[in-house]
């Protein structure tokens, strides 16, 4: 698809004075109005297997390949699903996978962010029940837990271009987790 992104705002570009009020590398930046159209490009394949050794379980292998062109890179994303039929209204299962996605695009636009980001990534894993309540009735209760990394995050760091100093804005050195419990009632 073709976005255009559009922004007015603080320029992160502009280093302007520094504020030593607020700390070392804090800085006063001024509004600026910026615009450009840009071109996303996503192909995507997903290969999946099922394998049921007897009755009562099912082994789901994946893999997802992507290329995010607006980066120029290619992801590949191994995931793996596993339920166990404990009776014929109760079952286990478990998930493990790997995912990646865009950052924000402002963060990787040339003069608002920094243009050699890559994807951000997570590792994600959940285990669960579900329960066959009534005739048309299920619970599903779930845990979850979420690993992230490479996540774009501003920075003060520099990059030397052209034997001049220029702000990297943003990088891929953020890291974050997320974990709960999930229950649907169906």
């Amino acid at each position: 698809y073709t976005a255009y992104i559009e922004y007015l705002g603080n320029s992160p570009r502009d280093p302007g004075e520094e504020n030593h009020m607020a700390g070392p590398q804090i800085q006063n930046m001024q509004v600026f109005s910026w615009g450009q159209r840009v071109r996303i490009f996503n192909p995507a394949g997903y290969l999946e297997g099922e394998i049921r050794p007897d009755g009562r379980w099912k082994l789901i292998p994946g893999l997802r390949v992507t290329y995010f062109d607006w980066m120029n890179e290619l992801g590949a994303e191994p995931r793996f699903a596993v339920w166990f039929k404990v009776d014929d209204a109760t079952s286990l299962k478990g998930q493990a996978g790997v995912y990646h996605t865009y950052p924000w695009l402002w963060y990787t636009i040339a003069g608002l962010g920094n243009r050699r980001l890559h994807s951000e990534g997570a590792r994600q894993y959940s285990v669960g029940v579900e329960r066959k309540l009534l005739e048309h009735v299920s619970a599903d209760l779930q845990l979850f837990y979420k690993d992230m990394f490479d996540l774009a995050v501003r920075t003060f760091d520099t990059f030397e271009r052209n034997g001049k100093q220029e702000p990297l804005v943003y990088s891929n050195q953020g890291v974050g987790r997320s974990y709960g419990l999930e229950l649907l009632l169906k």
